[in-house]
């Protein structure tokens, strides 16, 4: 005869491996539907970066800071002036993660005009970052000169770079300005002065075989070509083996 405790033992101890046996049983079938769900997401990443390749590139970033001035353009411009010089960019196979920044004050004034553009570029190193993926475009005010015999100011814009650098420089200007005459707007010369500038960051050089993106005078043909200059496929090459070498740097060649 069995006494109320060992049947009391008995009930617990076969409940106690019956809870055990689910529990295990559970435990297991949880770690079936994770081990398949990890496949499952691993399957759906790879099938993801074959058919959307791009998905995986690591892109330069690109920082525009953009200086306050006389005749300097305001902060909703400076991206009107970036969307139109992203065209250029986008024929060349990039695309920035681009961040606006702006500063109230030239630290560089006194070196802001045609002649000392390469000490201006110079002086502006303090604005960027020792990181290689990040490209910085600094936008200034157009440069200001005056007629000393009938004192009228005219205004004009251009740029400079490192070539393979991660510095650049142009100017913006909103109206044209010529011997104190306000004319028409020049914000799409200065999406060609910006594109120009920043594709000799990617190690793009100049070439006049034709009016193109890359020619020395590129700004005079921007009105003849509605702001659409063609990027000639030499340069497209040379952006092209700028990217990997740039890759291949930073360790995130696929």
């Amino acid at each position: 005869m069995i006494s109320t405790r060992q049947r009391r033992e008995n009930v617990y101890g076969n409940s106690n491996r019956h809870w055990l046996g689910c529990r295990c049983l559970f435990v297991s079938n949880m770690k079936r539907v994770s081990s398949s769900l990890g496949r499952l997401v691993k399957v759906s990443i790879i099938a993801w970066l074959t058919l959307f390749p791009h998905v995986a590139r690591t892109e330069p970033r690109l920082d525009i800071i953009s200086v306050d001035g006389l005749f300097a353009v305001s902060d909703e411009q400076v991206q009107t002036i970036y969307a139109d010089a992203a065209r250029y960019f986008a024929q060349v196979g990039i695309t920035f993660r681009v961040k606006y920044l702006a500063v109230d004050y030239n630290p560089c004034i006194y070196k802001h005009s045609l002649v000392s553009r390469e000490s201006e570029l110079k002086c502006f190193e303090v604005f960027t970052t020792r990181r290689s993926k990040v490209i910085t475009y600094i936008m200034t005010p157009p440069f200001v000169t005056v007629d000393e015999a009938y004192g009228p100011q005219t205004a004009w814009i251009a740029g400079i770079a490192k070539l393979c650098g991660n510095l650049a420089t142009g100017n913006a200007e909103e109206k044209s300005l010529s011997k104190g005459v306000i004319g028409d707007s020049r914000l799409m010369e200065s999406a060609t002065v910006m594109a120009h500038e920043i594709l000799h960051t990617m190690c793009a050089t100049h070439n006049n075989s034709a009016p193109n993106i890359m020619h020395p005078e590129a700004n005079r043909f921007t009105q003849q070509y509605s702001g659409n200059l063609p990027v000639l496929e030499f340069t497209k090459r040379q952006v092209k083996r700028w990217y990997v070498k740039r890759r291949k740097a930073n360790g995130t060649e696929q």
